[in-house]
């Protein structure tokens, strides 16, 4: 694409040549002249002035003398928006398979695309342009909307329904039980996990990621909310809308996780606790007991980010105090003998 075509499609202001043509995106250091790519700040300004690039992406008031430039209000975000012009979404071949079993009951959209080895059961629904790549599963009542995409071997378990736009990668189970028992004697009998699942609209799941159902009513997971690779979510836990969790988060039951919130890396919930809206959780934290709304909070069990810091400081430093404490000690008369005839 030109690079007249492509300011006009980001609304970016060009400065260069108009007929230079861009094929393929890459990083400051892997571009060559037939590439675009982007910076975000003056931190990047060296690596951008010995780029090969053939044209940038850049904040205004970032100059790149005899350089070709696209001026963007959010450069990142423009970048990503050209990715997807550039390269687009990978496809599956058009039609059903001939080696895929869809139920006579069930409905399916006329241009849904289907891979071999999909199964679709009685009564389940594909909306129109979803995608169903090799190995999925779509259970018994089950809703699929329109323009998902399932990558392979994706299991949707009876009774759950997706929203439109919805990405789930390879290996993700939506609907397997939740993990309940009960105690009696010396047996773990099983309690039968009857509820549902609800991904909302522009929903991503990241792959072998796991979202257990409800044992009775509802696991929800809410709009544009995204979920990394290998997290567990389990049964009747709500998530709000817009929320972003990096891999192996672990939400124990019942917990109710507000909007706009952002978990690390291996955050562990508990069962039953309530998070509140714009929370942001440092990586491996461990939250115990509730979380007002708009806090930042780090460690296991989790406290203010801040005082972790300032505690993590410490901890570094606990072999050379407790060394200064036994010379102090041993100064004072006051060892470990203190006390003894």
């Amino acid at each position: 694409m030109n690079l007249l075509d492509l300011s006009t499609f980001l609304g970016a202001e060009l400065r260069g040549e108009p007929e230079v043509e861009v094929t393929a995106v890459a990083s400051l250091e892997e571009a060559d002249e037939r590439t675009l790519t982007f910076v975000e700040s003056r931190r990047k300004l060296d690596e951008a002035l010995t780029s090969r690039a053939g044209a940038f992406i850049v904040p205004d008031g970032l100059e790149l003398p005899g350089r070709n430039v696209l001026v963007s209000a959010d450069p990142r975000f423009d970048f990503s928006r050209a990715i997807r012009l550039l390269i687009p979404a990978e496809k599956i071949s058009e039609g059903t398979s001939g080696q895929a079993v869809i139920s006579a009951d069930a409905t399916v959209a006329p241009d849904v695309r289907i891979g071999p080895f999909v199964t679709v059961e009685q009564g389940a629904l594909v909306g129109k342009g979803s995608q169903l790549y090799p190995g999925v599963y779509v259970g018994r009542g089950s809703r699929i909307g329109e323009d998902c995409v399932l990558y392979p071997n994706v299991v949707v378990m009876s009774g759950c329904t997706l929203g439109n736009r919805v990405v789930v990668h390879a290996g993700a189970v939506i609907g397997s039980d939740g993990f309940g028992y009960v105690t009696k004697g010396d047996v773990h009998h099983k309690i039968p996990q009857v509820g549902q699942v609800i991904v909302e609209d522009d929903v991503e799941i990241g792959a072998n990621a796991t979202i257990d159902r409800a044992a009775l009513g509802t696991t929800l997971i809410g709009r544009g909310t995204k979920l990394d690779n290998l997290v567990q979510v389990a049964h009747n836990v709500q998530i709000g809308e817009g929320c972003l969790m990096a891999a192996h988060v672990g939400i124990a039951g019942s917990s109710r996780i507000g909007r706009y919130v952002m978990f690390g890396g291996q955050v562990g919930v508990a069962d039953h606790i309530s998070v509140g809206d714009g929370v942001m959780v440092g990586g491996q934290s461990g939250l115990a007991r509730d979380v007002a709304p708009k806090s930042i909070v780090s460690g296991s069990p989790a406290f203010p980010h801040r005082e972790w810091v300032k505690a993590s400081m410490v901890f570094q430093k606990l072999p050379e105090m407790e060394r200064r404490l036994r010379r102090l000690e041993k100064a004072l008369g006051q060892g470990e003998d203190e006390g003894k005839p």
